[in-house]
């Protein structure tokens, strides 16, 4: 569930171009309105984000998964001469996918697990597809109970949004330098991603806060001016206007006790896994097409 926010007076007013990310362009899905349309721009995303999380839950179903898994066994279990991947893996409870050409058991993807719908989303888009070894070979881990780094959520970003990050020069920041990260933080700098500057670590875990800031500002949604109505996020935090954004959007819902009661709470300076990361970005992406 989301956190229910009053529509009038979140987006009346357009946040400043110092704090706020540029308009995308008309052409793309998310593209804001003209002065006095902006409200109205807002209140269609989130509409459109509830509807995309039905219809991505539906599709990604686990019956639906296991369907997939099934016919790639018919495909290649005589060719196999063995029991297949897709076998295994529906024995198991656990995701299966093919990626290029080989076949991947997710051991770390329950079936029955509320991320499943999402990180199977991730991993058919081509967005994110779990670790790799020294190789380039998939490990069969996407690393869901793992805190997410700066550099692994920004190429989830850029990947949802389509951009091309080829042909760009060598990024300021040091840390990205020679590391799979280079192009993306080259990227997010030509962007300026506010998240990203060059004395930045993009190899170490960032928080919650900024992890929402980053997919805001690369997706280049407006971000409100309120704060959001979590009893933890102050309206001094660096980040409390586009947390404020992505709640009203419904990508967060804050924390829930173990009765799904809301608290109220956010935890904006805490890290952040990568199952609750698949989740947003599984819902941007949805909510894009």
């Amino acid at each position: 569930t989301t956190t229910n926010f009053s529509t009038f007076g979140l987006f009346g007013s357009a946040a400043s171009a110092e704090s706020t990310p540029a308009p995308a362009a008309e052409s793309t899905p998310v593209a804001t309105q003209a002065s006095g349309g902006r409200r109205g721009s807002q209140v269609g995303m989130a509409a459109r984000i509830a509807t995309a999380q039905s219809a991505l839950l539906a599709r990604y179903a686990g019956e639906h998964l296991q369907e997939v898994a099934v016919e790639n066994e018919l495909q290649h279990a005589a060719a196999w001469g063995r029991p297949s991947l897709a076998t295994i893996a529906k024995q198991r409870g656990r995701l299966y996918a093919v990626i290029g050409e080989q076949a991947v058991l997710y051991r770390d993807v329950s079936m029955d697990a509320w991320f499943t719908p999402y990180v199977a989303m991730l991993i058919e888009e081509n967005i994110a597809q779990g670790y790799r070894d020294e190789t380039g070979k998939p490990t069969g881990e996407f690393g869901v109970v793992h805190s997410i780094t700066y550099a692994e959520v920004l190429k989830m970003a850029l990947e949802t949004a389509g951009y091309g990050v080829t042909g760009l020069p060598p990024p300021r920041n040091i840390s990205a330098r020679g590391t799979w990260a280079q192009a993306y933080v080259a990227k997010a700098e030509e962007m300026g991603i506010t998240v990203f500057p060059s004395t930045l670590n993009v190899h170490t875990f960032a928080s919650r806060g900024e992890v929402v800031q980053t997919i805001l500002e690369v997706l280049k949604l407006p971000i409100a001016k309120q704060t959001a109505r979590f009893q933890d996020v102050q309206s001094s935090h660096p980040h409390a206007h586009a947390i404020a954004t992505a709640a009203f959007y419904g990508f967060i819902a804050g924390d829930t006790d173990a009765e799904g009661n809301p608290l109220n709470t956010f935890r904006p300076d805490d890290h952040i896994n990568r199952a609750e990361v698949a989740k947003i970005i599984a819902l941007v992406k949805a909510a894009m097409e």
